[in-house]
Formats: structure tokens, C-alpha cells, sequence
């Protein structure tokens, strides 16, 4: 029951130098050329043509449909497929959906126009156009004639003259390159009516106008089989589905038995009623019980089938394991004496295996991850007892464990996910993934006592939405997902519940989006976005000022619900908090830039010519960040000096200059400042008093203002502070004052966060002065 460790690479030489030197070698290794790690080719036996490849991941363009878009990546890559230029090509021939919104595109060969019979290749895509598998069946180096030489109406007579009919009027043909045993041939296929809602397929040589086969697409074959296992009597039973031709085989699967030939019919009517003492027996029981899990289990909880048929092979000599899963490949072991039975006779250990396959099919691997094995068994043992309706799984098979090796009907306690690597069942030693993978597939079977044959269609859904390597949590969000698109969310409730009483939980993250900069008042659109599988929590959002190195601002309450809508006045936190189904609350939260960094320059302005001056950056920006300076002297010749990164700088004055300071901040915004640096000779020169001169200077996020005023003569002074709805909120000087420079410094932390103006009168004249106040 332990699938491979993940789909083996059949065509290994893929790896090596093009040594081998064909062409369609080279064209293989270029068709995988830059295709993701994951990816696998399969060559044809005894070819260098690539008949399979598996993990692809590959982006399409837009600009398309997705099926137009996968046939023009197709065609670039005919030569890997053994396809001969302006000899061979491909054509779109029909488009299937596949749950969870991906598409199947089957591409059919022509060969000089014409359709090649078993001749077509299909690719998988996921709903995100992203290639995930192909399959080849190209026919190559085809010789068949490219013109008939029968007329239809000739093919249409002895068509409907075999199978013992009048002529029908205008049965449908169509001619066909089609490669038999004896060789290639140009072929009509006559498709006559029967009368009994059936179609006869019958195929005439369109050289010679021989019959070739006759009533093609209609078997009528019955075999023996165990319909459970071999504690119930045989049954007769049709097998639906067989394809014409030696062994067993559909669409779907073939079966092989290592330890014998393929089975052939017992007599006329395609019979296959081997008794259960013969060897044949088992290849029929294996593909009746194969056929029935694929397209009757399956196929009626709506899964689209694989791009690949299965191989399952009979009387493999496995032990000590019993069976193996590897891709497509289902392997069923001998007898081992005193530990199990003939493994192809025990129908619900077949249909666990088989779920490994669909799993392989569906790109989820078994290992790679601490969980992804367990899970694998999981989901593997849930699908195998709810197409039998039985918990047990191999209780005839395993002789040791009469309850059969695993079941999934456990009682929570112990079968909780606490007690992980503690648990061990029948053939389940402790800590496998099987014993492990009970506890999973126990959560599932208490899920199907809810919902039903829903939860069924809800694991199979739930794999189109699952990662590679998937752990638990994968799997619990894939559920929500698929219950969400597919059912509405009408078992949202219900998977939670089921789930969380086992301890499995969802993998939850909290994130959202919108703009990371705003201008001040200008409104915002942030979105949060599903955080389990596609189902929201509980939203509520909330932000506050930035700190700016300050003490931060209390927090404020901006509203509920996956969207929102909000403008701020300065750079902000913003935070989204989010309730889970799974019961978690998490947190995120992401800057909003309003405003640009702060920048001031200190230092002297004029400078004796030989002494040193040293000039500092405050700085109020978003960490971390950095300031860079540049010196341009007052020469004719000069050019621009950079003096580098910090806080200050200090340099010997030797001229005039101009002084410039460049801070940016952790978001890349910048701003500049600059300052003209006079040099002299001997005394300073004396400052002009004017009449009135005023400078005011508040930091972001600092406590206290400063005033600084200079009059030319003395008389009545008025300084005010005002809000942006002119309303007077500080008197900072209301009188008299004298000649010559006055210094005010003011408590702002009287004032809330916002724009303010400061107007200074001095008899007839006036000043204003914008500033900022930040928490």
C-alpha cells in the first residue's frame, strides 16, 4: 500500500548529451528546456520521442483563449512528439472542462491533411492557464497513400452489405491514416446506424476496398469477477468499456500480469469467464473492479478522468510490500504466506492504489513534505472506503489484522492530530503515514456523515487547488475552496467542524492590498484578501498615526468587511485584524505613505575663510534612512563634490559655496535642502535689521515650537496660531516689545495632529508661517 516516492523518469536518457544524435532527441531536451524542476518526460519505448510529460507548470501568453494559446505552444514543440515538418501536423479538436475551472485540449495529428486514427495529444491546464501535463499518442513515420482510390459511396455499400443491412442513406465516412499490424493505410471509416441506438464503426481499405474490421466500436464482453472479495460468491458481470484487441484494456487502464500472457477470449462473445482457479481470473477481476472505481465512482462525482491511461499490473513479486503506486503505474503483489492473500482479488486495497494514481495524476506528490505521505494514505484510504461504503480496508486481505490493515471510522481520541506519530493500527505500525493518515481520513469519514456522497465530490475538488508537496492545512483550505466554488459554501460549517474535532486546521494568513502611498485627503481603496481556501473571516480594520520616532498615536477604528475605503492626513499604520473559521485571530499591518521626509539644515551661514565649519541634517522621515551631501564652490571651474552619507558633515572654508543635503527615506521618497555659505575675510559683516523679520521652526513629532522674531524698532507685537478652520488656538505673544531679536518657545503638545498656521503682526506689518503637527 506505500506509494513511490513520486512519478519515476521512464526516459532517463533525457538527462545525458545529445550524443545519441537524432533529432528528436535534441528536440525533446529543447521542448523541456527552461520547464519547472517538477517537470518529467517519458520517451516511447525503444524511440526518442516524447510521449509523456508530467509537472510541467508552464505559463501561457495572454492574448488568446487558453486552448489557442496551448496548441500554438503545442506546435512549437511538434519535433519532440516524432512530428515531420509539412508532413504532419495538429489541429484543436475538442476542449473539455475539468473541475476547479482547468481544461483538458485534446489536439488531433493530421498526416497531409488528413486525421491520423489514435493519433492525438492532450494537455492539461489548470483555470490559471498554466500547463500542467501532456500526452502524446502521435503515430510517426507514417507511409500510408494520401489519395483514395475507393469512393465513398463503394465504402458505404460494403460497410452496410457486412453487417447484413440495406444501405443506409448517406452513412456517415471519413478517411483516416491509420497504422495496423501489416502496415499503414489510408482507411474509410463508415458509420452505419444499427437500429438499436448504437452506431457500427466499420473501417474499409480506401486502396483495394477491403473489408478490415467490422462492428469495431461495439464489444460485448462478460467475465467473472469477486464483486467484494473472495468471501462472496463470483458473479458474472459485463466489461464495460474494453477496448477491441488482445488483453484487457479501456481508455482508462490495462491491465498486465508479470507472472503470465494477457487473457484472451475463452470462445465466441468476446467470453472471459475464467474460473477463480485460474490464473486469468485475477487480470479480469482487476480490470472490472478498475474500471468500475474510474468511471462509475469517479466519473459520477463529476472527475474528468486523467491525460493519462493507467497500467496496472497483476502478480508482481513486491515483497515484503504488498502493493505499489508509482505515477500511472499500480503495481499488486504475490501472496505472501501467512500475511496476506492474492492482493488483485481484494477490491478496496485495488481502489486505494488507484487513488494514489489519480492523486499522482492530479500533480499532488507523496513525498517531499513532513505531511504529504500521511496525507496521501488519507485520502487514499477515504476514497477507497467510500466507494465501497466500508471503513475497513483489506480486512480479507491482511490474515494477521482480520479488521483489515487500516480503517477510517477511528474514535477521536487517541486518532487526534495531538497525538500524531503515537497512533498504529493493524498493519499501521506507530508513526507511519498510514496509522498517521487515520487520523486524516478519520476526519473525512466524520465529514461524510454529514454531507453525504457531497463530501466525496468535495476531496476529489479539492485537489485541483492543492500545491505539490501539500500538507493538512493545504488540504483543509482546498476543501473550503471547493465547497465555495462549487457548492456554494453551503459546507463551510460543516468542514470546520469536522476538521477542528480532529485537530486539523487550516493554514490562515491575514494579508491585503491597496496603495503603500496616498496624498494627504486623498481617499485609499485597501482589500483584504480570502485567508483559508478561498472563505473569509472576520475583517475589522484600524490605524494610526506613524511614530516618526515619537511616542505613536492611539489607534482608531476604520470599519469591518473585506473592503475598505478611507484618506489620511499623514503617514499612518494601517492594520488588518482577521478572525479565521479555524478560530485564529491574526494580524497585518503595512505602512501608508502621505508625506515625504522631513529635512532642515543647521549650521553657519557665513564662515571665515580658513576656519572649519561643521553642518548637521534634522531629519523626520520613515526609517531607515540615509542623508547624502554635495558641495558646489563659487568658481568658475567648479563642479559638483560629493562629501558622502551621515548626519553631518564638516569640511575648511576656502570659497563661497552652495551646500546641498539629499535625505531618502525607507520608501524611496526623497527630499533636498540647500544653504549658501558666505565666506569672509577678518570681521563678519553686520546684520541689517530690518523693520520685521520672522523664523518659526516646529520638528515632526516635536513637543515644543520655537519663535524667533527680530524688529528694527520697538512697538506692539501679536503672534497667534491658527487651525485650517481659522480658528485662534495659541496666543504666543500678545504686546509690547522692544527693539532687536525676541525668542518665544511653545508648548505644541496643546494641539492635535494636523496643519496650523502662525501669523505674526508688528503695526503694519505681517508674517505667516505653515507648520505640522505630528504624534
Amino acid at each position: 500500500m506505500r506509494p513511490a516516492a513520486g512519478a519515476f523518469l521512464l526516459a532517463a536518457a533525457l538527462a545525458a548529451p545529445a550524443a545519441a544524435g537524432t533529432r528528436e532527441r535534441i528536440a525533446v531536451q529543447r521542448a523541456l528546456e527552461g520547464a519547472a524542476p517538477t517537470a518529467v518526460g517519458v520517451l516511447k519505448p525503444g524511440s526518442d520521442v516524447l510521449e509523456a510529460a508530467r509537472g510541467l507548470d508552464e505559463p501561457l501568453p495572454g492574448g488568446t483563449d487558453a486552448a489557442t494559446a496551448a496548441l500554438a505552444w503545442l506546435r512549437e514543440r511538434s519535433e519532440a512528439l516524432g512530428l515531420e515538418p509539412g508532413a504532419d501536423s495538429l489541429v484543436l479538436e475538442r476542449v473539455e472542462p475539468r473541475p476547479g475551472g482547468g481544461v483538458r485540449v485534446l489536439a488531433r495529428q493530421l498526416r497531409w491533411g488528413l486525421p491520423v486514427a489514435g493519433g492525438e495529444v492532450r494537455l492539461v491546464m489548470s483555470a490559471e492557464r498554466r500547463l500542467r501535463s501532456l500526452a502524446s499518442g502521435c503515430v510517426t513515420g507514417l507511409v500510408a497513400p494520401v489519395r483514395a482510390q475507393v469512393p465513398v459511396e463503394v465504402a458505404r455499400a460494403r460497410a452496410s452489405a457486412a453487417l447484413g443491412l440495406a444501405p443506409a442513406e448517406d452513412p456517415a465516412a471519413m478517411l483516416w491514416v491509420r497504422r495496423r499490424a501489416d502496415g499503414d493505410r489510408l482507411e474509410w471509416e463508415v458509420r452505419v446506424p444499427l437500429g438499436d441506438g448504437r452506431t457500427s464503426s466499420t473501417w474499409v481499405d480506401a486502396a483495394d476496398g477491403r473489408l478490415l474490421a467490422l462492428d469495431e466500436s461495439t464489444v460485448h464482453a462478460v467475465g467473472l469477477v469477486f464483486p467484494t472479495d473472495p468471501r462472496a460468491p463470483e458473479a458474472e458481470v459485463p466489461l464495460s468499456r474494453l477496448l477491441p484487441g488482445q488483453g484487457l484494456a479501456s481508455h482508462a487502464c490495462a491491465i498486465e500480469d508479470l507472472a503470465g500472457p494477457r487473457v484472451t477470449p475463452l470462445g465466441p462473445g468476446d467470453d472471459y469467464r475464467y474460473p477463480s482457479s485460474s490464473g486469468g481470473f485475477d487480470q479480469v477481476n482487476a480490470y472490472w473492479h478498475a474500471d468500475r472505481f474510474l468511471n462509475e465512482f469517479l466519473g459520477a462525482l463529476g472527475h474528468a478522468g486523467m491525460s493519462e491511461s493507467l497500467i496496472v499490473r497483476v502478480h508482481v513479486p513486491l515483497a515484503p510490500a504488498v502493493a505499489l503506486t508509482s505515477g500511472r503505474f499500480v503495481l499488486l503483489g504475490l501472496p505472501i504466506a501467512g500475511h496476506v492473500g492474492e492482493v488483485s482479488r481484494c477490491h478496496d486495497l485495488l481502489y486505494h492504489e488507484l487513488s494514489h494514481a489519480v492523486l499522482f495524476a492530479a500533480g499532488v506528490q507523496s513525498t517531499g513534505g513532513g505531511s504529504a505521505g500521511s496525507l496521501h494514505e488519507a485520502l487514499a484510504d477515504y476514497l477507497a472506503a467510500a466507494c465501497t461504503g466500508d471503513p475497513a480496508i483489506g480486512e480479507w486481505l491482511y490474515l494477521q489484522f482480520p479488521a483489515g490493515g487500516t480503517r477510517v471510522d477511528q474514535p477521536v481520541d487517541p486518532w487526534h492530530a495531538r497525538n500524531l506519530n503515537r497512533v498504529a493500527y493493524g498493519a499501521a505500525p506507530v508513526g507511519s503515514v498510514w496509522a498517521n493518515g487515520m487520523v486524516l481520513s478519520a476526519a473525512l469519514w466524520d465529514l461524510r456523515a454529514v454531507l453525504g456522497t457531497t463530501a466525496d465530490s468535495l476531496v476529489l475538488e479539492a485537489l485541483d487547488h492543492l500545491p505539490g508537496v501539500p500538507t493538512w492545512a493545504h488540504l483543509a483550505n482546498a476543501l473550503l475552496q471547493a465547497d465555495l466554488e462549487r457548492h456554494g459554501g453551503r459546507g463551510t460549517g460543516a468542514i470546520v467542524a469536522a476538521l477542528s474535532r480532529r485537530g486539523v486546521r487550516g493554514a490562515a494568513t491575514a494579508t491585503f492590498t491597496g496603495p503603500a502611498r496616498l496624498e494627504p485627503g486623498e481617499p485609499g481603496e485597501f482589500r483584504a484578501l480570502p485567508c483559508c481556501g478561498g472563505v473569509w473571516g472576520e475583517v475589522r480594520w484600524r490605524a494610526r498615526p506613524w511614530c516618526h520616532g515619537a511616542a505613536c498615536g492611539e489607534w482608531r477604528q476604520l470599519g469591518e468587511g473585506s473592503l475598505l475605503q478611507t484618506a489620511f492626513d499623514e503617514d499612518s499604520e494601517l492594520e488588518l485584524e482577521l478572525r479565521t473559521p479555524w478560530g485564529d485571530t491574526l494580524t497585518t499591518a503595512r505602512f501608508v505613505s502621505v508625506r515625504p521626509p522631513w529635512l532642515r539644515l543647521e549650521g553657519p551661514a557665513r564662515l571665515a575663510s580658513g576656519t572649519r565649519g561643521t553642518w548637521r541634517a534634522r531629519v523626520a522621515a520613515m526609517a531607515p534612512w540615509r542623508v547624502e551631501w554635495t558641495r558646489l564652490w563659487r568658481r568658475p571651474d567648479a563642479l559638483p563634490e560629493r562629501l558622502g552619507r551621515g548626519a553631518e558633515v564638516a569640511f575648511e572654508m576656502l570659497a563661497g559655496c552652495e551646500l546641498l543635503a539629499l535625505v531618502t527615506d525607507g520608501l524611496g521618497r526623497t527630499t533636498s535642502a540647500r544653504l549658501e555659505v558666505e565666506a569672509f575675510a577678518g570681521t563678519p559683516p553686520g546684520e541689517a535689521l530690518g523693520a520685521l523679520d520672522v523664523r518659526h521652526r516646529l520638528d515632526p513629532g516635536a513637543p515644543t515650537g520655537e519663535l524667533r522674531v527680530s524688529m528694527g524698532r520697538a512697538g506692539r507685537l501679536r503672534a497667534e496660531v491658527f487651525d485650517v478652520r481659522g480658528r485662534a488656538r495659541l496666543a504666543l505673544w500678545d504686546g509690547p516689545a522692544a527693539r532687536g531679536a525676541h525668542v518665544v518657545r511653545w508648548d505644541a503638545r496643546a494641539l492635535e495632529p494636523g496643519l496650523y498656521v502662525l501669523r505674526v503682526r508688528f503695526e503694519d506689518e505681517g508674517a505667516l508661517a505653515r507648520f505640522v503637527v505630528i504624534r
